[in-house]
């Protein structure tokens, strides 16, 4: 993920925190205790408009082996239960459940819920991040037209600046959602996809 998002800043133009510059040597090994000052550097400089954004970062590691085994997924839902088994055994904290799939040759829609395991509930940076990441996959697997939601507020591909932030403002309030047309799948969260 710490790559990705590096990726992403990389790509919208952030600097990076510390000295601002990073090889791509030390790009591959960034640290996971690295992620908050990655989200914050990037919430500072672009605001919370940018994080969904820093997702698009994963389509520069298209040969990385977590890449193609999500990728490669063949549904939508196939990427959101590999997405799930990933985070049962890589993220501590934080789960995204899948509460409805479906597609039609139209398209589609998924509903998803970013939650805690323990303790409280993820924070709306961290909401948007993993949001931009999930519909940067469904893209990778050849979904066209992603659109992402979060709190009935659009995400991505263009941001509701405003509605953001109302929207972060809301604690325990989580909706998102992600949706494709003339594609295979959508996907809807407690974010929409």
């Amino acid at each position: 993920m710490c790559r990705v998002l590096v990726r992403g800043m990389q790509a919208l133009g952030l600097r990076l925190p510390g000295d601002g510059t990073r090889s791509e040597a030390q790009a591959a090994r960034v640290p996971l205790a690295d992620k908050p000052a990655l989200v914050a550097a990037a919430v500072q400089q672009g605001g919370l408009v940018c994080l969904a954004q820093l997702g698009q970062g994963l389509h520069g590691l298209a040969f990385e082996p977590t890449h193609q085994a999500l990728a490669t997924a063949g549904s939508a839902r196939g990427l959101f239960e590999r997405w799930a088994r990933l985070e049962r055994y890589i993220h501590t904290r934080h789960r995204t459940l899948l509460l409805a799939c479906e597609q039609g040759p139209a398209g589609g829609q998924a509903l998803l819920r970013h939650v805690s395991r323990s303790g409280a509930p993820p924070l709306a940076a961290e909401d948007l991040v993993v949001l931009g990441v999930l519909a940067a996959l469904l893209q990778a697997l050849g979904l066209q037209q992603v659109q992402a939601w979060a709190g009935g507020v659009m995400v991505l591909p263009q941001a509701d600046a405003a509605g953001l932030q109302a929207a972060a403002a809301v604690v325990h309030t989580r909706q998102a959602s992600v949706t494709s047309r003339n594609s295979r799948n959508s996907h809807t969260s407690d974010w929409r996809l």
